[in-house]
């Protein structure tokens, strides 16, 4: 009797693992082909995205800024690192301000996920920047901060975070 109720709760769980990987596949192999997925697209409104993205314009925007400003009174000043330093947060911001212009003449949010993808790519740069070089703790809080509003908008548009 033991052993007869030990195999069926067996084979019960095998069934509830079987379906739970199932499903995961699918939600997996949805994410990876970048498909249109409807019941996906639905949990966010345009509203809601525009916003994240109006918080990492601004925040690329201020860190350039302020980034500038350091390197001009850095021991980097005038040195060709300055210059690529400058390169990379420029490209990022640039980048930004490419996918406001996109999004906001767009009707379908879903539609700049190509211009999220080049904002991350540029944002990796800026990452592995700041990961090698000792820049003031200001400005390291800053970048975390636009971090964050950087893998908010990866996990909305189902892209890679940095």
């Amino acid at each position: 009797m033991f052993t007869r109720k030990l195999a069926m709760s067996f084979v019960i769980a095998l069934f509830a693992l079987g379906g739970f990987v199932s499903v995961n596949a699918q939600r997996e192999d949805n994410g990876q082909h970048g498909d249109w997925n409807e019941h996906y697209w639905h949990r966010y409104n345009k509203n809601q995205v525009s916003q994240t993205i109006k918080y990492v314009e601004t925040s690329a925007n201020g860190f350039r800024r302020d980034f500038s400003r350091w390197l001009d009174q850095s021991r980097f000043d005038g040195q060709t690192r300055e210059e690529r330093f400058n390169s990379k947060v420029a490209n990022f911001e640039q980048a930004t301000n490419q996918l406001r212009a996109e999004f906001d003449r767009r009707d379908s949010w879903w539609e700049t996920r190509d211009n999220v993808q080049q904002v991350l790519d540029a944002g990796r740069g800026v990452q592995q920047m700041m990961q090698r070089q000792q820049f003031p703790g200001q400005l390291q809080s800053e970048w975390r901060r636009l971090r964050y509003g950087l893998n908010r908008l990866a996990t909305t548009f189902r892209l890679q975070q940095l």
